[in-house]
């Protein structure tokens, strides 16, 4: 079922920067370099999204209909749009679609075959469109058609310990309590308490299915995000940041598993192996990936440094100006105060004040104030142990080269 791509349609007419060797994600156009290799692999979903190929292709449809019923795009281009992504979908159930790391995630990887096939018609479907937008479209599809096949399953188990309660009704067992015998009871009415527990489940998951049967699309992730293409993400940070939930994940995994154990080897422990080796090689991707990102950091030290005096950054240094004046800081604070207080009436920042106007505030201030007000002034005053000053920071800095020396050696010997 493949589609044949057209060659004389002025609809296919290829751009110039897809004539290159490597598929380029979608986004890639405001960007001059390809992305590292490794931070590619790091930042891929594919291995994990490819599952929603059937939801993130629904999705499309019920997107790209909207846009021909708005009249945003031709009906016949529609037509065109959903019979191929029909044929897509087909194509990578019988695995003839080969999905690629490069592309990221299983989004890309659908508009981008879809553009493959039927040329720029297909660059239409996004119009309107955020990617979280279908995000969030996959994931309750997804979630919905498999609350379903859950809770069927769950009922199937209820019924069985329905009927199982039935054929032992008469039996008696003992009851337990704190690990010892108890008042003696139905083997029946103990397996309808763990039908009762499913019971609540298959409750909850049917609650859920309501909640999660909405349709999110067309709320652009608030105010756009993959929509905007002069946009950079720190994407490998915040998958650092986030892959430290899946550790934390994994640690109350284990730390479940082996809650109430008896003694010795439990065949629970099994359990263990599999977040220890997830959050070892989510440990090595995480940290490696950082290790690229510091190589390579550059920091906007001019715009930083033109920040750093905003808000009033250094009312701080004037109460400790005033304090070294033998003024209690009590008072010192409330001083400062009034200072802030004139500055937002008259509009202005703290080196704007004239002398005059800082001394009808209080006559302890000198002309001297004004070399509290620079934010160099204020970071090279703070010079003691652990400070921020230059001279400081220089002295964590060597403490810090001796550690890594120390630890190398150590290292070595193991």
């Amino acid at each position: 079922m493949m589609n044949d791509i057209p060659e004389d349609n002025e609809d296919t007419e290829q751009n110039p920067l897809d004539n290159e060797k490597k598929s380029k994600p979608l986004w890639n156009s405001c960007f001059q370099q390809s992305t590292n290799e490794f931070l590619q692999q790091f930042n891929e979903c594919i291995s994990v999204d490819e599952v929603f190929y059937h939801e993130d292709i629904a999705g499309s449809i019920a997107h790209v209909t909207m846009l021909a019923e708005c009249k945003i795009i031709e009906t016949h281009e529609k037509d065109l749009i959903v019979k191929t992504l029909k044929d897509i979908e087909y194509d990578i159930e019988h695995g003839k679609v080969e999905l690629k790391v490069e592309l990221e995630d299983i989004h890309m990887n659908i508009e981008s075959e879809l553009i493959r096939r039927i040329g720029n018609v297909g660059r239409k479907l996004h119009t309107g469109r955020s990617r979280n937008d279908q995000v969030a479209v996959d994931l309750r599809l997804f979630t919905r058609k498999h609350i379903k096949a859950i809770v069927q399953l769950l009922l199937d188990i209820v019924k069985q310990l329905s009927k199982l309660a039935h054929q032992h009704k008469q039996d008696i067992m003992p009851g337990f309590t704190h690990f010892q015998f108890a008042q003696p009871i139905s083997l029946g009415h103990y397996l309808l308490a763990y039908a009762s527990m499913f019971r609540r489940d298959i409750e909850r998951l049917l609650d859920c299915r309501k909640r999660v049967n909405e349709n999110p699309l067309g709320s652009a992730a608030l105010a756009g995000s993959s929509i905007m293409p002069q946009k950079k993400n720190p994407d490998i940070l915040e998958l650092i940041r986030g892959k430290t939930g899946r550790v934390y994940g994994n640690l109350f995994s284990i730390l479940t598993v082996m809650k109430s154990q008896p003694l010795a080897y439990n065949k629970d422990s099994q359990e263990c192996k599999q977040p220890l080796v997830d959050t070892v090689e989510t440990l090595d991707m995480c940290l490696t990936a950082l290790k690229l990102i510091l190589n390579n950091v550059q920091f906007n030290t001019s715009q930083m440094y033109t920040t750093a005096g905003q808000g009033f950054s250094v009312a701080t240094d004037i109460a400790d100006y005033l304090v070294k004046k033998n003024i209690p800081f009590r008072s010192c604070h409330e001083i400062v105060g009034k200072i802030i207080k004139l500055c937002i009436h008259e509009g202005k920042k703290l080196h704007q004040l004239s002398l005059e106007e800082l001394k009808n505030i209080d006559d302890h201030v000198e002309e001297d104030i004004y070399q509290v007000l620079s934010v160099d002034k204020s970071v090279e005053q703070k010079d003691h142990v652990g400070a921020t000053s230059p001279r400081q920071v220089q002295v964590q800095v060597e403490v810090f080269e001796k550690f890594v020396t120390d630890v190398t050696d150590v290292l070595k010997t193991m």
